[in-house]
């Protein structure tokens, strides 16, 4: 977590640019960050239920 911190930070002071456009220099991996965490939770869930599946029925 500490990249979303320290990244606009070095933006601002290394790069020089301003704090508005280092916000929006962000927002696509935001975006996409957001999207894929819907789609791991899905996911997880799915594999969850799997693996319990498996557990129960297959092993015994």
């Amino acid at each position: 977590m500490s990249y979303f911190f320290l990244m606009p930070q070095a933006l601002q002071k290394i790069f020089g640019i301003t704090p508005l456009l280092a916000a929006v220099a962000f927002l696509p991996l935001t975006v996409v960050q957001f999207i894929s965490s819907l789609f791991v939770a899905k996911l997880t869930f799915t594999f969850y239920i799997i693996v319990i599946y498996q557990q129960l029925y297959v092993n015994n």
